[in-house]
């Protein structure tokens, strides 16, 4: 039994050594398939479905109505409205007006001049001192008139209060576009001769501004009391209304020392 079971296996062994001799020998003797190529896949072109192109309709132009631009037509200038002409006593200092030719419009208490009358101490005493008691007052009478067109009339200076008078200068303003007069419409009053004495005149005239200047000579002494110095005729050749102011007004004594103060008293004429 044991010899039998050893025959088994050596026979086993020999099968073993015979199948593993054959695989070696078949490595070495049999052809050796070589693997076929593989041929690359060729892909195919896929047919691209076509892309139908999106056609816009364009919308049609609205067309524009232009409004039709009307010519610009330059119209010629109007010709300047005339200027107003001041009209003094209105209570404003129109252009054309000052403190000469308007003092009632045209006054202002604080521009340092008293103008009477339309300034007092009691109104403006910055501009009017207390008031001192006059040694002459020189007025236009009469202080307000009203004339008609071409009308000629007359107004006089006169003086009162006065005391020792010698001889007197004066300028007298008005409007040469409502009045006119000539330096021989100006006339000497009474008062420098009245006691007899010889006088002697100087007057000139320019531009609305009348100068009258007289003086007593040949005697020693002046005169005192009241009258009148001179006596103006004037013409209306414009209507409106014009002051007539007193300026530059000085009085002497025989001594030719000045008399001070001297009030004064304008006045207004209204040509219609």
């Amino acid at each position: 039994m044991k010899i039998v079971i050893l025959l088994l296996i050596i026979a086993l062994i020999v099968i073993i050594g015979i199948v593993a001799n054959w695989e070696i020998l078949g490595k070495f003797f049999l052809p050796v398939e070589e693997p076929l190529p593989v041929e690359p896949a060729v892909e195919e072109p896929v047919a691209e479905a076509p892309v139908e192109e999106e056609i816009v309709e364009e919308a049609p132009e609205e067309e524009v109505f232009e409004e039709p631009v009307e010519e610009e037509v330059e119209e010629p200038p109007l010709p300047p409205l005339p200027s107003p002409q001041p009209v003094c006593g209105n209570d404003f200092c129109e252009a054309g007006e000052n403190l000469e030719s308007c003092p009632k419009d045209c006054w202002r208490c604080g521009d340092g001049t008293c103008t009477s009358p339309y300034e007092s101490y009691e109104t403006c005493p910055q501009d009017c001192p207390f008031p001192v008691e006059p040694k002459a007052v020189i007025s236009v009478s009469p202080s307000s008139l009203s004339v008609a067109m071409d009308e000629n009339f007359t107004v006089a200076i006169s003086i009162s209060t006065a005391e020792e008078i010698y001889a007197f200068q004066l300028d007298l303003l008005f409007d040469p576009n409502v009045l006119s007069t000539t330096k021989a419409d100006v006339v000497e009053g009474n008062f420098l001769k009245k006691d007899g004495a010889s006088t002697f005149p100087v007057i000139q005239l320019e531009d609305g501004t009348l100068t009258i200047a007289f003086t007593r000579f040949g005697v020693q002494t002046g005169v005192s009391g009241t009258g009148t110095l001179v006596t103006i005729t004037f013409k209306a050749i414009g209507v409106g209304t014009t002051a007539l102011n007193l300026d530059n007004v000085k009085v002497v004594d025989p001594n030719v020392n000045s008399v001070e103060p001297v009030s004064v008293n304008d006045g207004t004429v209204q040509v219609i």
